[in-house]
């Protein structure tokens, strides 16, 4: 039998939320409780990583693990269906008592692999050997088996009455992330079953992972860990919420120590009232290093050191609540919208940036971002039309700066200068370099707020977004907190905002989706040759008007300026005020036929062109100029 390995109807059938350009894409993991696009996937290669924890495999495995005949995916040729474990129980399973620990009766096949590699590795104990820490009481009591396929560990997921959820298999000695074979993915604290005999009098340890956690409980201490990895916890935790004291002893290096100060940050926003606190590794330790290995090693068989080394968390930044602070305007009912003929703002920057609304330039690290956002503050605040985009007079612009530090920005600034034709006005134009600030924190959100207050600019710009907070850029809930954050400075004040922002390696802006989906225009630039200056400038959205193309663009070194290089674009703008350079009085039919022979068009596409744009124009005797600007 013969089957066609359709990689790309594989994925489209079992993941949601599907973006991305060409053979990779991203999406919604349907292993774990997935909200922010935690998937990645090649549809040629066939090949997939949960950046949440849940693994990475070929689309064999894949198959497997969403639960269908993954016989057609086999890169071999291998039209058997071989399972990891055999369906099948062994006899002597089969005829034998199960442990008193454990239920009676398990089910199904999961269950089946689960009891399966348990008793391969229980009679292959010393064989296998399983870390020195770990003792077989509690190897027994969690299920934990060995794959003789993959040579690794398995850990089921248990619930509070020991039925499997889901499996896990670890290869430890070679540092790879567990993988979820069964697909629930469900985020909960292991080991569940055990927990509700803790004494929660006393301390417990938060591990990073599961071997950790039964190295811990075999020597005697409360431990837990999050199944789906250090740098999540349940949503649920009312299984530890008794708790009274509980130390992170995370892996040293910066991953475990930034990962268990997070994961302390979020469980005492949960529990204000718990004692929390994060181990650190005496630096003597090399990276990596863990529980596991210390407790192997330790002639004295504990962890003191490491548990008096504690940092508490006293306190977590108060978020500041969205409801109270802006000024909410009164509803209005259907005739208050019909009946107000007021005029709408003019877009500060013609066809991209209305009035009161947020534009995202983002790109990949060192394409020009930084350099493009001063560009765009240098024409808004002198006034100046910027690369065909109309700028109707200077506004007021206050940079919000936080990488790179005074005298880059001077470097740059010097630079900047020597385009005399686009230069601020006076007074016009204020940067403000700064350190990492988290815009979540009451108390930086009100420095922040005060300092825009002060200079009461039209403008400000964020460089870069990851730089305003320090909370999980995945996180697709603190993430809408910021962004509404940020709508609070623009929403009723007659201000606009630019937020710098880095992509992803898979191509999409970085992080939760609902950073993207709350800009209204979103300009991207990227870099196809590093040998030459020229840049490709997309937009990728313009919420409310229409899309327009890309345009080629040259970064000239000598002034940091962006130019246009695309000469086959026809700016039809351009065109039409070009007739007005001397401030020549003309006459209406005299500019149509000029835009019909400039432009090659018919009379009434004239006639609209020239209705789009006359609000750039004043009529005085029957004559049309240029209206001069504020």
């Amino acid at each position: 039998m013969e089957f066609d390995m359709d990689y790309d109807l594989l994925f489209k059938n079992h993941v949601s939320g599907i973006t991305g350009r060409g053979v990779n894409k991203t999406g919604l993991c349907p292993f774990h409780d997935d909200t922010n696009a935690s998937l990645s996937f090649n549809t040629d290669k066939g090949i997939w990583h949960c950046f949440a924890g849940c693994g990475s495999g070929d689309a064999y495995q894949f198959a497997e693990a969403i639960g269908i005949d993954p016989r057609p995916y086999s890169k071999n040729g291998d039209t058997g269906y071989k399972m990891r474990y055999p369906i099948s129980r062994p006899e002597h399973i089969k005829t034998s008592l199960i442990r008193s620990t454990l239920p009676a009766v398990l089910e199904g096949k999961d269950e089946d692999k689960v009891l399966e590699s348990h008793y391969y590795l229980m009679d292959n104990y010393s064989i296998l050997n399983p870390p020195s820490p770990w003792i077989k009481k509690i190897v027994n009591e969690l299920l934990i088996g060995h794959c003789p396929e993959k040579k690794c560990f398995t850990y089921p997921i248990l619930n509070e009455d020991f039925i499997p959820i889901n499996i896990k298999f670890h290869k430890s000695k070679l540092g790879k992330a567990p993988h979820s074979i069964k697909g629930h993915g469900q985020c909960v604290l292991y080991p569940l079953p055990l927990i509700k005999d803790f004494d929660f009098n006393k301390l417990i340890l938060f591990a990073e992972g599961e071997k950790d956690a039964v190295t811990l409980l075999s020597n005697g201490y409360q431990a837990v860990s999050s199944s789906t990895g250090a740098l999540s916890l349940p949503k649920n935790l009312t299984q530890i919420e008794p708790a009274k004291h509980i130390k992170f002893v995370y892996d040293q290096g910066d991953a475990g120590q930034n990962g268990s100060m997070k994961g302390a940050i979020e469980l005492k926003r949960r529990f204000p009232e718990m004692r929390i606190g994060v181990c650190h590794w005496p630096k003597r330790y090399p990276e990596g290093y863990d529980v596991t290995d210390h407790l192997k090693a330790s002639d004295e068989n504990d962890l003191e050191e490491l548990l008096l080394n504690v940092e508490y968390v006293e306190s977590v930044p108060t978020k500041k609540s969205v409801k109270s602070i802006g000024v909410i305007p009164e509803p209005l009912d259907f005739y208050g919208y019909v009946n107000d003929n007021s005029p709408k703002p003019v877009d500060m920057i013609e066809g991209i940036l209305p009035n009161e609304s947020v534009m995202g330039i983002v790109s990949d690290a060192n394409v020009g971002k930084t350099i493009l956002a001063l560009n765009l503050s240098m024409h808004l605040s002198a006034g100046k039309d910027w690369l065909g985009h109309r700028i109707d007079r200077a506004y007021k612009v206050l940079y919000f700066l936080a990488e790179g530090g005074y005298h880059n920005l001077r470097f740059r600034m010097k630079k900047l200068a020597t385009q005399f034709e686009v230069r601020p006005n006076e007074g016009y134009f204020k940067t403000w370099p700064t350190v990492p600030y988290n815009l979540n924190d009451s108390s930086n959100f009100a420095e922040i707020e005060s300092e825009i207050d002060k200079f009461s600019p039209d403008i400000f710009v964020i460089d870069t977004f990851i730089k305003c907070h320090n909370e999980d850029e995945n996180d697709n809930r603190v993430m809408q907190d910021i962004m509404n954050i940020i709508r609070l400075f623009v929403t009723g004040k007659k201000r606009s905002g630019i937020i710098c922002h880095h992509v992803s390696k898979q191509g999409q802006t970085r992080g939760a989706s609902s950073v993207s989906g709350d800009f209204d225009t979103v300009i991207r630039l990227d870099w196809k040759d590093k040998a030459s200056p020229n840049r490709l400038l997309t937009y990728e959205k313009i919420r409310n008007s229409e899309m327009l193309p890309s345009v080629k663009v040259s970064l000239n070194p000598d002034t940091l300026f962006f130019e246009r290089v695309d000469d086959s674009f026809s700016d039809r703008f351009n065109v039409l005020m070009s007739y007005f350079e001397n401030d020549a009085g003309i006459k209406r039919p005299e500019i149509i036929k000029k835009l019909k022979e400039d432009l090659q068009l018919g009379t009434q596409t004239c006639n609209t062109l020239f209705n789009k744009y006359k609000r750039y124009l004043v009529e005085k005797d029957g004559l049309w100029y240029k209206k001069p600007k504020e």
